[in-house]
């Protein structure tokens, strides 16, 4: 991605790799962390408890797009069902945790999420998408 010259009206200007320009306001690009995934779960979901007595359920989406593979881990605070295959939409934050291990401080970064579609309509992704720009948009 290139990028021109800051303006202090207008933002910045970015062209994609498609050639289309989009013009980012400055104040609303500080600091945005909004994670929209939607792809295949690679298994079942699986539900943890902690010590503390919250519940968690942990997935991998596998995701396809523009020739490449990616596996995005997703960790959502609260039981949902979700099925190896399945066709999921979540909305969250990229998050890097660290936690004892084995004696050993580890880390995991993954997507927290805050919201768990399980897709069986189009249209339900079409919701989460605008959920996913009123969060950007601040609306």
């Amino acid at each position: 991605m290139t990028s021109k010259k800051k303006s202090p009206d207008r933002g910045r200007t970015s062209r994609t790799a498609g050639g289309d320009e989009a013009v980012i306001d400055s104040a609303a690009e500080d600091h945005v962390n909004v994670t929209f995934v939607v792809g295949s779960a690679q298994k079942d979901g699986s539900v943890t408890e902690t010590e503390d007595g919250r519940v968690f359920t942990s997935f991998d989406l596998v995701v396809r797009a523009d020739g490449g593979r990616a596996v995005v881990p997703v960790t959502f605070e609260g039981e949902v069902l979700v099925r190896e295959g399945e066709k999921v939409a979540v909305i969250g934050a990229v998050e890097k945790r660290f936690y004892p291990s084995g004696g050993r401080l580890t880390s995991r970064t993954d997507v927290r999420a805050v919201r768990v579609t399980v897709v069986r309509r189009a249209s339900q992704v079409e919701k989460v998408r605008d959920d996913v720009l009123r969060r950007v948009s601040g609306a």
